[in-house]
């Protein structure tokens, strides 16, 4: 592929989940298109382009402008054609970038934690002060205290985020009956808010992500086989994507190193993952870790405690 050694643009990282879709004859089009980056679907998948500020993920094919290229930079339109041919992206009429194998597809795994570490992490972040966090989205719930705001997003998701919480400390738990674990009160939390990934969506990716890293797999796929089908319709198929991939394991670079942080205990860490977490987005970084956080404070109560098995009856739950 000549035509790639002289591309306006070269690919620096790719995401588990876009890699799998990127093979050579894959084709697709540009669906969406904005200052820096776009969205293409290729043979079903939704993939972002962007520069590498946006950060590693799992849908995102990240860009920088290739140094030793004189030609002038074409900029996508939606409708463009997508092709891969090869070790090349093609793009319209203007872009080719070579598409590397840059990792192999992993769902989070974060090693070497325990309850302990877990509990040191968890309290360390609850140590910081309040201004560490917005007041917009869902982010007040990555505080303990979330319940005492009172903002309209936060009032209709008080009841949901309960809910998830309850089937994280039953399982925890040792409750397993599918009859008392009913996911269907977080389908309102479905295209919740504003956005091109609503809070409401991002929250619930971060909890898909959070489970996986615990091990609670069989709770997140029965959750994921409620929402799944909602979804489609729910909300819109960019934020669909991301959340299939959540549903796989799949996350941001930002989100995995916040949960190894926290499960870890890695308290020296813990500003700077914070702080790579607020540049995803407006909000959805945050949103994400709220889900994140209402996951593993859930199963760390749970485990600390297991006399709290009795709140966990069929009358709580129903």
């Amino acid at each position: 592929m000549a035509e790639s050694t002289t591309a306006p643009f070269e690919i620096i990282d790719i995401g588990q989940v876009a890699q799998r879709a990127l093979v050579n004859g894959a084709s697709g089009r540009v669906e969406a298109v904005f200052a820096r980056s776009f969205y293409m679907v290729v043979d079903g998948q939704w993939i972002c382009f962007g520069p590498d500020e946006l950060g590693s993920g799992p849908l995102n094919v990240l860009y920088r402008p290739s140094l030793s290229c004189s030609k002038e930079l074409y900029w996508p339109m939606r409708g463009d054609s997508v092709r891969v041919l090869r070790d090349a992206l093609q793009v319209g009429c203007g872009i080719f970038v070579e598409v590397g194998r840059i990792a192999e597809p992993s769902p989070v795994a974060i090693p070497d934690w325990n309850i302990g570490t877990l509990d040191a992490g968890l309290q360390a972040l609850d140590a910081l002060e309040d201004g560490m966090f917005p007041s917009e989205g869902l982010a007040p719930f990555c505080r303990a205290r979330a319940g005492h705001a009172r903002s309209a997003i936060l009032v209709r998701t008080r009841g949901p985020v309960a809910r998830l919480s309850d089937l994280v400390r039953a399982r925890a738990a040792g409750l397993r009956d599918e009859r008392d674990l009913d996911a269907e009160p977080l389908l309102s939390l479905l295209g919740l808010g504003p956005g091109l990934t609503p809070s409401g969506d991002d929250l619930l990716g971060g909890a898909l992500v959070a489970l996986q890293a615990l091990g609670l797999d069989e709770l997140r796929d029965s959750i994921w086989d409620v929402l799944r089908a909602r979804a489609m319709t729910n909300t819109n198929e960019i934020s669909f994507a991301h959340l299939a991939a959540a549903a796989e394991g799949h996350c941001s670079a930002a989100l995995r190193r916040v949960l190894n942080t926290l499960m870890n205990g890695s308290i020296g860490d813990l500003q700077s993952a914070l702080w790579a977490v607020s540049r995803i987005g407006h909000t959805s970084g945050w949103d994400a870790l709220a889900g994140i956080l209402i996951v593993l404070r859930a199963f760390r109560d749970a485990r600390l405690d297991p006399t709290a098995v009795h709140l966990f009856n069929s009358a709580h739950l129903h």
